[in-house]
């Protein structure tokens, strides 16, 4: 990957942090998947990826054996007040092996330099504890277009991994990746036609990722389709191949937006639990997008040359305040979805980086715990309240306390990657 990462400052250097092959300007997401909430697109480091959050479902070749079926209807058992009742580094986390970290809530703003690094190496070592054991949890097929010529011959390798990543949480038990350029689109229609899964009107996913270019699919797009089934739709674009982002990270990136719905699965509309949490804004794409750049980077140089193109590469136009103060009010907004809102690509920034430091103190995975205890109260019935709760079991210390914190570590960060912020 290092030579891909060489290319792209090449690249960066010449035409802008901001500037990408499919968008140049780096504009608000829009949506790209008919009848499909909440797509997005993804600005990889360089490069604009259309990304969706809950509307597209690619189906897998293995078969989950954690995914539950009904919980999403549960009420939950366990109280918690909105104080702190216990240090973060007192709460277990979903992780495969014991996750010891220098890193708490009361130090991290201070300690915020070794973030990327404890955060990389956990990420990897999941994967590698996990291995062997997510072999046989999803079923797992990557389809690829007749005259589709990949440029990235490690998409399952890099799916794999995504799956070893989630191992300890729900995923679904099949997940289909299709890979295919603009011409092979009907071929894309005509298989998502032939699944068992396959009801009428699916097939507009297919023209999710080739909205951007005329005559090109340049974006991705995943979730669950019908009622347990993962999808993925990946553009296939040659000049595409400058971008490191697109070898391993964006298929991991795109795996996980499947993940953050399957504890869902059961309900009618999977997808809609994460995208209807309090923290859609800056969970939905900070959790995958943490999870593609520290799973796919092949050391912690390249995490670290990815987080910062990654980070320069998502400023949001009429967004400039980078303060503590901002990123808080952030936080707070419950109502940004994919093309209608400009405020969700801060996703990529914000989010990102807010996921990063809270995976630094309770373990790489810690994030998805939020999903999983928000499902036992259903689609839609999180309120901020709850919420607070919720967090305040995953990670020891309520959302509220927690705010303030990360929106100094994440706006020392920007100022760090950035020069003070985005010009």
């Amino acid at each position: 990957m290092k030579k891909y990462l060489l290319i792209l400052v090449i690249f960066t250097l010449l035409t802008g942090c901001g500037s990408g092959l499919d968008n140049p300007e780096q504009t608000t997401p829009q949506k790209s998947a008919v009848d499909f909430p909440a797509t997005e697109p993804i600005v990889s480091a360089g490069n604009a990826v259309q990304v969706s959050t809950d509307t597209a479902t690619v189906v897998p070749t293995d078969t989950a054996t954690v995914v539950p079926t009904d919980t999403a209807t549960y009420t939950p058992t366990w109280t918690a007040t909105d104080e702190a009742t216990q240090p973060a580094t007192h709460v277990p986390t979903q992780t495969s092996t014991p996750f010891v970290s220098p890193i708490a809530f009361s130090n991290i703003v201070a300690l915020r330099e070794e973030i990327p690094q404890i955060v990389w190496e956990s990420a990897k070592n999941e994967v590698r504890s996990n291995y062997e054991n997510s072999r046989s949890l999803v079923d797992l097929k990557v389809l690829v277009g007749p005259s589709t010529t990949l440029y990235y011959n490690e998409n399952e390798d890099a799916y794999k991994n995504a799956i070893a990543f989630w191992e300890q949480f729900p995923q679904p038990p099949q997940y289909f990746a299709f890979l295919y350029n603009f011409e092979d689109k009907p071929w894309a229609v005509s298989k998502l036609k032939k699944m068992p899964f396959y009801s009428k009107g699916m097939e507009r996913s297919i023209d999710a990722p080739c909205q951007h270019i005329p005559n090109a699919c340049t974006g991705a797009n995943s979730g669950i389709f019908g009622a347990d089934t993962g999808v993925g739709v990946v553009g296939i674009y040659p000049l595409d191949a400058s971008d490191p982002y697109r070898f391993g990270p964006l298929q991991i990136h795109e795996y996980t937006h499947a993940v953050q719905a399957a504890p869902w699965i059961g309900t009618k509309d999977p997808n809609r639990g994460h995208q209807t949490m309090p923290s859609a804004c800056w969970l939905g794409e900070g959790q995958a997008h943490l999870a593609g750049l520290s799973v796919g980077s092949d050391s912690l140089e390249e995490y670290l040359q990815l987080r910062e193109m990654q980070v320069k590469g998502h400023p949001v136009k009429g967004f400039n305040d980078y303060s503590a103060d901002s990123i808080i009010d952030f936080y707070m907004d419950t109502d940004c979805l994919p093309g209608k809102s400009p405020e969700y690509a801060l996703g990529y920034t914000i989010g990102y980086l807010t996921v990063e430091a809270l995976s630094a103190i309770g373990g790489p995975t810690s994030s998805m715990g939020l999903n999983t205890r928000a499902a036992l109260y259903g689609v839609g019935e999180v309120t901020a309240k709850e919420f607070n709760q919720i967090f305040q079991h995953v990670y020891g210390i309520s959302w509220n306390e927690a705010m303030p914190i990360l929106a100094e570590v994440v706006a020392d960060t920007v100022a760090s990657l950035t020069d003070n912020g985005y010009q």
